[in-house]
């Protein structure tokens, strides 16, 4: 997955939606800017995900910069550990959610819940 990659615009995952199974290794590589990774909810978007019931947050990466100079692209890895629930990200610099960096991986594609209402 990259961020800014291969000509794409600079506020955009390329792919947005990712098919994946569990023990997949899913590399987010930022070419361009100083993002994250973070997991959210279909909730709530642009918000970092808080479990209720364990009480904690979900998954973010530290700001992934981008060196031009040296051509260095901050990468970021995620286990795929489960299929049952969709896993919702964004990127947590503001305004960057907003201006359309976020994704998917494993959305339905049918209902209430699909990426495109996300």
């Amino acid at each position: 997955v990259g961020a800014g990659a291969d000509g794409t615009p600079g506020l955009v995952f390329n792919p947005q939606v990712i098919t994946a199974a569990v023990g997949d290794l899913i590399n987010f590589e930022f070419h361009g800017g100083n993002h994250t990774v973070t997991q959210s909810s279909f909730a709530n978007p642009c918000t970092q995900q808080f479990n209720t019931v364990t009480q904690q947050n979900g998954f973010t990466s530290p700001f992934m910069p981008y060196d031009a100079a040296s051509g260095q692209i901050g990468v970021f890895t995620l286990e795929v550990t489960q299929t049952a629930n969709p896993i919702w990200f964004f990127c947590a610099r503001k305004p960057h959610c907003k201006g359309g960096m976020y994704g998917a991986i494993n959305p339905p594609t049918t209902g209430e819940k699909t990426f495109a209402a996300f």
